[in-house]
């Protein structure tokens, strides 16, 4: 029997590492350091791969570990890394986190790469497959920056050496959807296509407070004083997975956004009105219901006495729309419209950034540029009279 023709390795420096075909004209490629071996279907990619085994040990990752694929790496990342931070990311982010991973990143081939050799070139070509799904510049942003903190949390677990993330730009999210902004008259005819509906009072409180909607839902009978007229906004009701394998459940969460959304607001004397006439019609639902009713408090429910659905809310709010011959809109673009209007009418800009519970002034002026124009205006030609007084005293 004819003994297999040994292919001789390529001579290198000592200690590193050395590229060689597995069987002569197999086509199968070997790249193998300090006993660890990775194979490759050319001599470039083999080349590649040493170069990266060569990268890793000068790092000090230990190259020795078996390689683990980015999607079995980010499963881990949110699993253990994310819950294990000092500072924990809430519940509702995590499994936003989650989300995003599950339909943007999971199902591309970048996740099947082994994690050690995803490059700046894999992760332009995922964004480039994102992009020729139609997905707009801000989901494929947001897919981005997920990654990139995943390979970041890699990095310092030294699992790879350097961030391939940071060699990519970030995609463009100018083409992100603008707030609709309603005015006054367009304020009118929404309040008015809601006149005489279960859910008046929701809407109302809306677009005249300007609360985030998941605060909104969140608020209890607890939060309102009708006497005083103010609002104690405290938490948020999110529908999150309590169990993985079950379905999302309506969960109180007792913080907001950020700290400044922990806030006390006062209303005006019509929403009170408004409120004490919702609250006999939910006591009426209540009774008739009877030991059935659910004792969480909320200031909206359902006619269950259960915490609104928020996706419920937004088939009711479309048809709304429709009703009142207005543009497509979302239902966080109520708040938009309600602070452009207290701006509009020359309201303190710090005073709206308390009763909005935006954390900062400058995040403020950004998203309400639009409605401050006017008010610059205003002031500027505020003290104009004083010189109408001395021409007025001249002519005398």
């Amino acid at each position: 029997m004819a003994r297999r023709k040994l292919i001789p390795k390529p001579k290198r420096g000592y200690g590193n590492g050395s590229v060689h075909e597995e069987k002569e004209d197999s086509g199968r490629w070997i790249a193998e350091l300090d006993g660890v071996r990775r194979r490759a279907k050319s001599r470039e990619e083999a080349e590649e791969k040493l170069r990266l085994l060569q990268e890793l040990r000068d790092h000090r990752v230990d190259i020795g570990k078996s390689s683990q694929l980015l999607g079995q790496w980010l499963t881990i990342w949110l699993s253990v890394c994310l819950p294990g931070r000092e500072k924990p990311l809430k519940a509702r982010t995590l499994q936003g986190y989650a989300e995003i991973i599950r339909l943007y990143i999971t199902p591309y081939r970048i996740s099947q790469l082994a994690l050690e050799t995803v490059s700046a070139k894999d992760i332009r070509a995922w964004l480039a497959e994102l992009k020729c799904k139609g997905l707009s510049g801000n989901t494929r942003a947001n897919a981005f920056r997920r990654l990139r903190t995943a390979l970041a949390d890699a990095c310092r677990e030294k699992l790879i050496a350097a961030n391939p993330a940071d060699e990519v730009e970030e995609p463009d999210t100018s083409d992100a959807k603008k707030p609709v902004v309603l005015g006054l008259a367009g304020v009118a005819r929404f309040l008015a296509a809601w006149e005489g509906h279960r859910l008046y009072a929701l809407f109302a409180t809306a677009i005249t407070i300007g609360l985030r909607p998941s605060e909104l839902l969140g608020l209890r009978w607890q939060d309102v004083d009708l006497d005083a007229r103010t609002i104690c906004v405290q938490g948020q009701l999110h529908r999150l997975k309590v169990d993985l394998d079950q379905l999302r459940k309506p969960v109180w969460v007792d913080s907001t956004k950020t700290p400044a959304g922990q806030r006390t607001i006062h209303f005006p004397p019509e929403i009170a009105d408004i409120f004490v006439v919702w609250r006999e019609l939910q006591q009426q639902e209540q009774a008739a219901l009877g030991l059935a009713w659910p004792h969480g408090g909320y200031l909206f429910t359902t006619l269950a006495g259960t915490p609104l659905n928020k996706d419920n809310i937004r088939r009711d709010f479309k048809k709304s729309l429709r009703r009142a011959g207005l543009p497509d809109m979302t239902r966080h673009d109520l708040r938009h419209s309600a602070a452009s209007l207290m701006l509009a009418q020359g309201e303190d800009i710090e005073a709206v950034k308390e009763v909005i519970g935006h954390s900062s002034r400058a995040v403020l002026e950004r998203i309400y540029a639009h409605a401050l124009p006017e008010n610059k205006r205003r002031a500027g030609e505020s003290l104009g009279f004083l010189l109408r007084r001395e021409d007025e005293e001249k002519e005398e």
